[in-house]
């Protein structure tokens, strides 16, 4: 994980939870995607869109937003399935 993918989600939500949501991410998007390169595209998104939205709303962290480095999260399994690509968030397994 590069430190501008974890300083944004540190800028967003404060740096007391930033390892726990971002391992929370990766397993919600290894249960639904097909690729580990999914995986770690759809959580750089989110911690994109995360730092964005925080920065869009004003709010008291909004000032932490401004900016952010480059982000890039390399993922690796050991002897994990990945779910089955076809299916989508809602018809589930």
């Amino acid at each position: 994980m590069s430190e501008g993918l974890i300083k944004a989600l540190e800028s967003a939500h404060g740096p007391e939870q930033a390892n726990q949501e971002m391992v929370a991410m990766v397993a919600a998007e290894l249960a639904q995607q097909g690729s580990l390169e999914a995986v770690a595209q759809s959580v750089v998104e989110r911690v994109k869109r995360l730092h964005h939205d925080v920065y869009a709303s004003g709010r008291q962290r909004a000032s932490h937003c401004s900016r952010h480095e480059d982000m890039t999260l390399l993922i690796r399994t050991l002897n994990y399935t990945l779910a089955d690509g076809a299916l989508t968030p809602t018809q589930g397994r």
